[in-house]
């Protein structure tokens, strides 16, 4: 469509596209830039100088789809990017290859490319038409890929668990233990008194929480049918729209833009906003999609043209208002004692949790609590880490933390379900190699252990490789993306 041409300079691909162009001239036509070194390196990983127009090439492949590209995107870009120039090189220090004969085994096996469980050449085409890429890339690709499987399994291959590490990995699991248990929600709904002024002044320090902004705007939609009277997106069309877009940058608004070019009356619609949520109907007429891009219209600028599928949307911003609602309205109230109990509950929460780390609450003042609070002590036995029977499994997990004799606050994120929990009892469990469950916690071990074998060879990658990277280039990407 024209329209997708029309919109290339303001698409991410076009400020991936400039960022790859510029880059040349931001560092070779701006003078010296760096203290040393070469002036298109971003990092030296070893020996090895990487350019910075590989860096750019690999945005260009990496970015996620209609992903916004800043400061942040760049850097994680940029770990990914040395992470896999690093495992390039420990695959060409080891020498490992992949003959046509294995590739061509991998993709006729892929289960995507099969048709009647056979591979299909065709199915195979489709994708790569699909994709957008051709035999040679996607093959290489896969050639990459599966060059970095096998280090992976060279580096793990080999390594198993012993048994008493499947038993510590079976018992860190399925441990029985007897605990006893103080609901303190009562507890802390009978500490938990909030008054009017506490209310005010919380509301006093957070007015711009309970501001609600409100638009009134007018708009009409333009398509082929109702511009030009066909239903073809052709040149004449556009020819139109860029007519439109003339006189609003010329300050026409929509009621003269819609007589101009015949058009139905422009409809009125109101918004309203605030940090508590939106209140606005938007009915079939008006896009949802659309509606952020209504509260940044600015009044030096009110009237704008915005593309939507098949249709363009011409808003006029009528009027704004601002109003702060009270602590009395019941809505903001609500919020209010909402937030103000939580921050109560966390501090009176974190006191009972410092005492217990600071062993100055012992099992004779849990006991003590049940009494004073008349708070019942209730005794359950969880089975193992997934017996969620009783207690929901964030809970149990907080619990099989804790050594026999341990004692500890726990709690739900949203601080809806909290106790006071005592551990009475731990019973070790073990498996033996017999046991039909056994490969299931011997492959639980070993991907532990694997796990830590990774690390392990991470921190000997961090050593065997110097990796200096030029932070004036990597800086002035940034910059150029903001």
């Amino acid at each position: 469509m024209l329209s997708a041409i029309r919109n290339f300079s303001k698409s991410i691909f076009a400020k991936i596209f400039l960022i790859i162009i510029a880059i040349p001239f931001i560092f070779w036509g701006m003078g010296p830039v760096f203290n040393s070194g070469s002036k298109n390196v971003i990092v030296e990983i070893g020996n090895d100088k990487v350019s910075i127009q590989e860096f750019g090439n690999f945005i260009n492949t990496h970015t996620p789809l209609n992903a916004q590209i800043n400061k942040k995107l760049i850097d994680q870009l940029f770990s990914s990017f040395i992470a896999e120039k690093v495992i390039d090189k420990e695959i060409e220090y080891f020498n490992i290859k992949i003959s046509d004969n294995v590739l061509k085994k991998i993709i006729i096996n892929t289960e995507q490319f099969k048709k009647e469980n056979k591979f299909s050449r065709t199915e195979y085409e489709k994708y790569l038409i699909k994709n957008n890429t051709s035999a040679i890339l996607y093959e290489a690709n896969i050639s990459k890929e599966y060059k970095r499987k096998l280090l992976f399994d060279m580096i793990s291959g080999g390594v198993n668990p012993s048994l008493p590490m499947v038993n510590l990995k079976y018992n860190e699991i399925n441990q029985k233990r007897t605990i006893e248990l103080i609901d303190l929600n009562d507890f802390l709904k009978n500490k938990i008194k909030i008054n009017n002024e506490e209310i005010k002044k919380y509301h006093e320090s957070n007015k711009e929480k309970y501001k609600i902004i409100k638009k009134i705007i007018k708009f009409n939609k333009i398509n082929p049918k109702n511009l030009i009277g066909s239903d073809e997106f052709d040149s004449l069309f556009f020819q139109k729209v860029d007519e439109i877009e003339d006189l609003i940058s010329e300050g026409q608004g929509v009621v003269n833009i819609s007589k101009k070019f015949n058009l139905n009356l422009p409809k009125e619609k109101k918004f309203s906003r605030s940090k508590l949520g939106e209140k606005t109907n938007y009915g079939d007429d008006f896009p949802k999609e659309l509606v952020d891009i209504i509260f940044r219209i600015v009044k030096s600028e009110p009237t704008i043209l915005k593309e939507r599928g098949n249709e363009y949307f011409i808003i006029e911003l009528i009027a704004t208002d601002e109003v702060i609602k009270s602590s009395d309205d019941p809505e903001v109230k609500k919020d209010i004692l909402t937030v103000l109990k939580k921050q109560n509950k966390i501090k009176i929460l974190s006191e009972i949790a410092t005492k217990v780390n600071n062993k100055t609450f012992l099992k004779t003042d849990f006991d003590n609590f049940s009494k004073k609070e008349n708070s019942e002590i209730k005794k359950l036995t969880i089975k193992n880490l997934n017996d969620d029977k009783d207690l929901d499994k964030n809970l149990i997990s907080q619990i099989y933390k804790l050594p026999k004799s341990g004692m500890a606050v726990i709690t739900e994120p949203n601080l809806i379900k909290n106790y006071l929990v005592f551990v009475k009892n731990v019973e070790n469990s073990s498996i033996k190699a017999s046991n039909e469950s056994y490969d299931k916690y011997f492959n639980l071990s070993k991907i532990k252990l694997t796990s830590s074998l990774y690390n392990t060879y991470d921190l000997y990658l961090k050593e065997k490789y110097k990796i200096d990277i030029n932070y004036k280039a990597l800086k002035s990407i940034n910059n150029y993306t903001e």
